[in-house]
């Protein structure tokens, strides 16, 4: 196994060597006119460097330490404030980027860098050489080209001493607490280059196309065993602390938090750590947690595209749109033609409901980036959140033309867009253009998720509501519990006041998505319609609680399980909550009900009087189980309420 992945990687090795070779001497004048693309970034951001990889010499330990070192010196260039860093080859977000000479002059445009920074690794016995080489694009120069030496033992103080010396040439005049977080690395000779291997199979995993699933999960399980034993013999090392985070086939969530954790205590200042103590955060939905790490991730590395958007997401993903939109606007201003920070500009715009903003940089991000299949997507996605699917048509159709391979089928991409351009079809009604394209998927073999599921929406537009069930429970059938075609189910059973189907229903979409806020609240909700199991149900509430901070995900159904519970009071004071947030059925339902329990009868007839008409059937199930849980007598208190 370890002799095939070697393989890989020296094959691999040596496709590049003699480009390398090239591209090392002719990379800065092919910069130069990258630099004219990049005139219109903000004059704000004074230092954007772009960090290539290094190239090396030919033996595998000059391989090895490159791959490493160039982690190092990303870190050690983070620790000086007023500079932007961009990164090539990024595996930790998995920017692959081939080192092909079209390629990098795109992405320094993309990334809009007035600097790059290209450097080149040897291994000379006991000394180690890095010669590193920086040219300022925009005036045309090189203002860096040395090679710095030392002994082995001594390879992070190479970096350290160019980092001072960049800082000093650009005039920076750094602080102690610079100079301290440069100096603080830890990472011996070996321990880079057994993690540089390390690196080389990460990167096996994310460049070779051609391996199959299985092959990907042997390689994989490899790359996670072995970072499992180099962390016990080095497990005081932060960067090998830290790349044994990605081996999630040996941690637990809980353990890479740990490891992360106790990376901070080691190496306070290490931007990338907090960063995935963020991502860590996010999967386990504890929100305010991931966006306490995303601002010190941010604070310690303000000029790093990847953190400002990942700021605005976890904004985002608590509903402040107005301070995400902040951070959307500087990411834009750092690496103003990334498709991700453009992507994150309009989502944002779209959270805010400013589609105007959205439709604006989602069309010039169209011309800024033509053959981005992701800008199309865009596109279509603004026009849908509008409604108007009609103008959201021809970008997906374009995205289908783009996206198919050669053989005709369909990838990824193609497939998302297809399945969106079926649902535009739906939505303005042409169900023969959207039949067609399913049924020629089905008909063709082509069997993917969501085929039966279309056919249901296709038969439910049309009026068939029983044919579309059965489609809908086809689809579950033939691919498992899924979540659109069970919320399709939901309705269907809502319809018909079956909430016991509902609820069951909605038990098995909690259990796809247990963390949604709604899902919880909505099952707890049909919990108490169809069994009265208040303590589940409450069980329930509470988690959604865990999940949100919106009052309004959970507020209503809380508000019933304590007036069911006894708890008077407390279901007065929500209900004024509830009402306040125009949840008016289940809020004066509740109201009508405790007016019953304190004997005022008039004033509990009144207010039915003025809002029975909006009680619809589950409000009003809700309502007699209540009166019969709480024993209360309706014929002789409320004869007349439900004539």
């Amino acid at each position: 196994m370890k002799r095939s992945i070697n393989k890989l990687v020296r094959s691999e090795n040596q496709d590049l060597k003699k480009k390398r070779f090239i591209y090392s001497l002719i990379l800065f004048f092919i910069c130069l006119n990258a630099a004219f693309a990049s005139e219109n970034i903000n004059s704000l951001y004074e230092y954007r460097l772009l960090l290539t990889e290094f190239t090396t010499d030919v033996d595998e330990d000059s391989n090895a330490l490159a791959q490493s070192l160039i982690y190092s010196l990303r870190d050690n260039l983070f620790s000086v404030r007023k500079l932007s860093v961009n990164f090539v080859n990024n595996i930790n977000d998995f920017i692959l980027v081939s080192r092909e000479d079209e390629n990098l002059i795109a992405l320094s445009e993309q990334m809009g860098c007035n600097y790059v920074i290209n450097g080149n690794v040897s291994i000379a016995k006991d000394t180690i050489n890095i010669h590193f080489a920086v040219l300022d694009t925009t005036a045309k120069r090189m203002i860096f080209n040395e090679t710095l030496s030392d002994k082995k033992n001594n390879v992070e103080l190479i970096l350290d001493d160019f980092v001072i010396k960049l800082a000093k040439i650009l005039n920076i005049e750094l602080s102690t607490e610079e100079l301290n977080n440069i100096r603080n690395n830890q990472s011996s000779f070996n321990n880079l280059i057994q993690l540089g291997e390390l690196i080389k199979l990460h990167y096996t995993l994310e460049l070779t196309r051609d391996l199959s699933k299985l092959k990907k999960w042997e390689v994989y399980r490899e790359f996670c065993y072995r970072s499992y034993a180099l962390f016990n013999e080095q497990n005081k090392d932060p960067y090998i602390k830290f790349f044994l985070t990605y081996s999630r086939y040996v941690l637990t969530i809980e353990e890479r938090i740990e490891l992360l954790q106790d990376i901070i205590k080691i190496k306070p200042f290490y931007p990338e750590v907090y960063h995935c103590l963020n991502l860590e955060y996010l999967n386990k939905k504890e929100l305010s947690k991931s966006l306490e790490y995303a601002k010190i991730s941010y604070e310690q590395a303000p000029y790093y595209g990847k953190n400002l958007i990942s700021l605005c997401s976890r904004l985002s993903n608590l509903e402040k749109y107005e301070e995400a939109l902040k951070y959307a606007e500087e990411a834009l201003r750092v690496i103003p033609k990334s498709e991700d920070a453009l992507k994150n500009m309009i989502l944002t715009a779209i959270n805010l409901k400013n589609y105007k903003l959205a439709e604006k940089v989602a069309l010039s991000a169209v011309e800024l980036l033509p053959n981005s299949l992701l800008m199309l997507q865009n596109v279509a996605l603004v026009y849908c959140e509008q409604n108007n699917f009609k103008k959201a048509l021809p970008y997906y159709k374009q995205i289908i033309a783009k996206a198919n391979n050669e053989n005709d089928s369909l990838n990824e991409t193609a497939l998302y867009a297809t399945w969106r351009l079926v649902r535009c079809y739906i939505e303005v009604g042409e169900f023969k253009n959207a039949y067609n394209i399913v049924n020629s998927m089905i008909s063709s073999n082509n069997m993917h998720d969501y085929n039966y599921y279309y056919l249901g929406l296709i038969h439910k537009n049309l009026g068939q509501i029983e044919l579309a069930k059965k489609y809908f429970e086809k689809e579950i059938d033939f691919f498992g519990p899924e979540e659109k075609p069970l919320l399709e189910l939901v309705e269907y059973y809502r319809e018909k006041s079956d909430y016991q189907s509902v609820f069951d229903t909605y038990r098995q979409i909690i259990a796809i998505d247990e963390h949604n806020s709604v899902f919880l609240n909505n099952t707890a909700w049909f919990c108490l319609l169809s069994e009265m199991n208040i303590v589940y149900a409450n069980e329930l509430i509470e988690k959604s609680k865990s999940f949100t901070k919106l009052e309004s995900d959970y507020m209503g159904t809380l508000a019933w399980i304590n007036l069911l519970n006894k708890k008077f009071d407390v279901a007065e004071q929500m209900t004024k909550k509830i009402i306040e947030k125009d949840i008016i059925n289940e809020g004066y339902a509740i109201v009508i009900i405790l007016k019953i329990i304190n004997k005022d009868f008039n004033e509990a007839k009144r207010l039915y009087n003025i809002f029975n008409k909006d009680f619809d059937n589950e409000v009003k199930t809700m309502f007699n189980n209540s009166c019969n849980y709480l024993e209360i007598n309706i014929e002789e208190a409320i004869a007349w309420f439900f004539k």
